[in-house]
């Protein structure tokens, strides 16, 4: 996101998105609590990994990560994820990161 649209999404949310470091590049991706999206193809999940490391979450930082965001976060940095990272071109993150990132959004325990 650039500061612009982060920004913007402060003035209306009330608070900076939360950045998920998912790759060396990948797109940024807004996940809803109301999205209707129950799974991603691999086809999908290559489509992520395009242009910026983080994949932005509409997450009030007061408030856990709902369900649905959670299972989409571990999904784009599970194994399975990074290799399409590296198929795309981009460096996958580290297991440390990797833990890192789900120990902050308080995924790490569901994650193992």
């Amino acid at each position: 996101m650039t500061p612009d649209e982060i920004a913007d999404f402060q003035a209306k949310f009330g608070y900076k998105p939360t950045a998920v470091l998912v790759a060396i590049d990948a797109l940024a991706i807004y996940v809803h609590e109301d999205n209707p999206l129950q799974c991603m193809s691999m086809e999908q999940r290559e489509r992520v990994f395009a242009a910026d490391p983080n994949v932005y979450l509409l997450k009030d930082p007061k408030k856990p990560i709902d369900t649905l965001s959670g299972e989409f976060v571990r999904s784009v940095i599970s194994r399975d994820g990074q290799m399409q990272a590296k198929k795309g071109g981009y460096c996958p993150i580290t297991r440390n990161i990797r833990e890192h990132e789900l120990t902050r959004l308080g995924l790490l325990a569901s994650a193992r």
